[in-house]
């Protein structure tokens, strides 16, 4: 039992420095790891009440780092469509540059 707290406690503290850091990969990566765990859990002993409060735990943070996720997301599609509102402005002024380094002197 005390290996399922360690693994569970272990997934929760992963989970939270990859979304601290915005490290998404790693966080995809960790997820399928926990997607894995419950799967064998579900297949084992029951939970005593110690792993319950951990995947209890492990939920909160899987869920803080959704939510995490989907804000990042969220302002890269804002951006991403600044962007795209702007393209037209930002290509003449890269054409200008260009044609002022082409220019002969």
């Amino acid at each position: 039992m005390a290996k399922r707290l360690d693994v569970l406690a272990a997934l929760a503290t992963r989970l939270r420095a990859a979304t601290a850091a915005r490290q998404w990969v790693a966080v995809g990566r960790i997820d399928s790891e926990i997607a894995a765990l419950l799967a064998a859990l579900q297949k084992g002993c029951p939970l005593s009440s110690g792993e319950r409060q951990a995947v209890d735990a492990l939920e909160s943070m899987h869920r803080m780092a959704r939510e995490s996720c989907a804000e990042d997301a969220a302002r890269l599609e804002r951006r991403l469509t600044e962007m795209c509102a702007h393209r037209d402005g930002w290509m003449a002024y890269a054409m200008a540059d260009y044609e002022l380094w082409e220019r002969p002197a």
